[in-house]
């Protein structure tokens, strides 16, 4: 009688994405000690070099044999913390995402795009008033045929983001539009020349400015079924920390190491300034705002009980979390095994993941 050895199968692991690696981390903290800010919370608890040091493991509750589910435990503290804020701004792009495509690309007849136009000031009017750039933004997209579309304010320069004032804008649109008591596809944002002419001329209005020449616009548009990756990755911009652009010039990229004589003067106080500072939220306009919601759902011809908010998809990223990937059922609530991170999970820099939603 033949025997057949069956041999023992390790379960596949399935890692949670780590945004920075250890040296970054111990180069991060380094450089708030250095500065003067080794005092603050997060640096002199030992929170910022705890997180992410300890790992979580979880089974299946169904089968022990399927993929192993790995967790990291995150101080949460996005302000000071580059993981942190990393991952917040993809949990909240993630949602996001899933939101235009279900609420949207889903219900559309046509290929439902997403538009990011970055609109930036001459140098002279980096100062100005964000009531004054909101409205600006608004006249902008109305003079386009914009109807749907979403921005953020933001005054930091992500090369540089200890310069002085930068007040520039991040809006996020959609090809779609209203006619006729129908949503039709808008393809206004093939013509840069356009943009380009309109913006300068909505400047001269409101700040009383001549543009002589070029305007620095950037714009950008992705599929939202047939590019995901590109479209999270543009939706990630408008959920940046300002941390992020901090750690990435001083540690990751080394682009300017603001230790330097020549650039430290004062730069406790800076750094401080932009660590404390509040981040700018997003707010969606037009045909997405909160109060067009049951107008819009009309139009889309959806049932309004379908339509789900963002914190429905918030809260639907944290339950698949908890799934497993191999069955789909629940991970059991506890972890089996608790231990300290050894770096064998390293992110692989300037390659970020590709996550589902």
């Amino acid at each position: 009688m033949s025997q057949t050895v069956l041999a023992e199968i390790t379960p596949v692991e399935v890692k949670s994405h780590r945004w920075i690696t250890l040296d970054e981390q111990k180069e991060w903290i380094s450089c708030l000690k250095s500065i003067g800010l080794g005092g603050l919370k997060g640096v002199s608890d030992g929170n910022l070099e705890w997180c992410a040091s300890q790992v979580e493991r979880y089974h299946c509750q169904a089968n022990h044999g399927h993929a192993i589910h790995t967790k990291y435990l995150l101080c949460g503290n996005r302000k000071i913390c580059p993981r942190c804020a990393m991952s917040y701004a993809n949990k909240k792009s993630q949602a996001q995402y899933m939101y235009l495509k279900e609420n949207f690309a889903k219900n559309l007849p046509f290929d439902s795009k997403i538009n990011q136009i970055v609109l930036t000031l001459p140098k002279e009017l980096h100062s100005t008033d964000k009531k004054i750039m909101s409205k600006m933004i608004r006249e902008f997209m109305k003079k386009m045929g914009i109807e749907a579309y979403g921005y953020v304010i933001q005054d930091r320069h992500s090369k540089d983001p200890l310069q002085k004032r930068y007040v520039h804008a991040h809006c996020i649109t959609l090809n779609v539009k209203e006619q006729d008591g129908l949503l039709i596809q808008n393809d206004f944002y093939f013509d840069l020349d356009d943009m380009r002419n309109i913006w300068k001329q909505v400047i001269q209005k409101n700040l009383n400015y001549q543009v002589n020449g070029f305007v620095n616009l950037h714009s950008e548009y992705a599929s939202i079924i047939n590019d995901p990756q590109k479209v999270k990755h543009i939706l990630k911009y408008v959920y940046r920390y300002p941390i992020e652009d901090l750690f990435n010039v001083q540690v990751r990229n080394h682009s300017i190491n603001y230790l330097e004589k020549g650039h430290f003067k004062n730069l406790r106080s800076k750094v401080f300034d932009l660590l404390d500072s509040k981040k700018s939220n997003f707010v969606w306009c037009g045909l997405l705002s909160s109060g067009k919601r049951k107008y819009l759902t009309r139009l889309l011809e959806m049932p309004q009980r379908f339509w789900q908010n963002l914190q429905y998809y918030e809260k639907e990223i944290e339950r698949r979390s908890k799934l497993c990937r191999d069955c789909g059922m629940q991970l059991e609530d506890k972890p089996f095994d608790v231990f300290e991170y050894c770096g064998d999970n390293e992110p692989e820099l300037f390659k970020p993941p590709i996550l589902s939603g």
